[in-house]
């Protein structure tokens, strides 16, 4: 059995970004050798992307055009794999985080893990990666709400689901980025979601971005990346 899925549909042109979150498989990547080719993958910024439009090793991706009916498998994971082939790292979907940070929570007996506390431990993280990385850890990106960041398709999924944090599947983060992650967040995963709230309120950019009552403002990738280059430079050198 298999699930056949129709890929993602863009309206307009592309506009590539070099810290994109995101590499799109055109047909020219379709190799002669029926393979998906990953070494020149266009990287693009895309707020709101599903998970069953995110391709994975082992996916078959079919021509859709021309007489000839071919398909193409996408033999490398687009993160680990392609890392250590020296080539682009890309970014995880927020499940595949949060899973992993609640699984960390869970191994440094950080408690109970709230929608609040998960919310703010994805921030740090994907700021503290932004500044060690140089690239996103999250695709999705962050909103200023009036308790912190907030990923709105996260916040959506919850509030469908009760708020039940743990049902985001399976799928593991690389071992070199879950050891970056258990040596950067140490200090954060014992704390509760309140002071940790109270900290994404006071460092980083999520005051240049909140309004009151203005809702739904992104807090652009770059202004998180370089708040936060500064602060841990700023704490080497304190």
């Amino acid at each position: 059995m298999a699930t056949v899925q129709m890929g993602y549909s863009f309206r307009s042109r592309l506009e590539a970004s070099e810290g994109g979150g995101v590499a799109v498989i055109h047909m020219k990547d379709l190799l002669d050798d029926n393979t998906v080719g990953c070494d020149d993958l266009v990287k693009i910024d895309l707020d709101a992307v599903k998970e069953h439009h995110l391709a994975q090793r082992g996916n078959l991706v079919f021509r859709s055009r021309g007489h000839v009916t071919t398909a193409a498998i996408l033999v490398f994971w687009l993160k680990t794999d392609i890392n250590k082939r020296g080539g682009t790292i890309m970014s995880y979907h927020y499940r595949t985080v949060s899973r992993n940070l609640l699984k960390l929570c869970d191994h440094k007996g950080g408690g109970d893990c709230s929608p609040l506390k998960l919310f703010k431990l994805l921030y740090f993280a994907n700021a503290i990666f932004l500044v060690k990385t140089d690239k996103k850890l999250i695709t999705q990106t962050f909103q200023a709400w009036k308790h912190g960041p907030v990923i709105p398709e996260l916040y959506r999924e919850l509030k469908r689901n009760n708020n039940n944090v743990g049902s985001f599947g399976d799928e593991q983060l690389s071992k070199d980025d879950m050891e970056l992650l258990d040596r950067e967040l140490s200090s954060l995963v014992n704390k509760d979601a309140w002071e940790l709230r109270n900290m994404s309120h006071r460092m980083g950019p999520w005051k240049e971005y909140y309004e009151l009552g203005v809702p739904y403002i992104q807090i652009p990738t770059d202004a998180i990346k370089s708040d936060f280059k500064k602060i841990l430079e700023n704490r080497r050198h304190g």
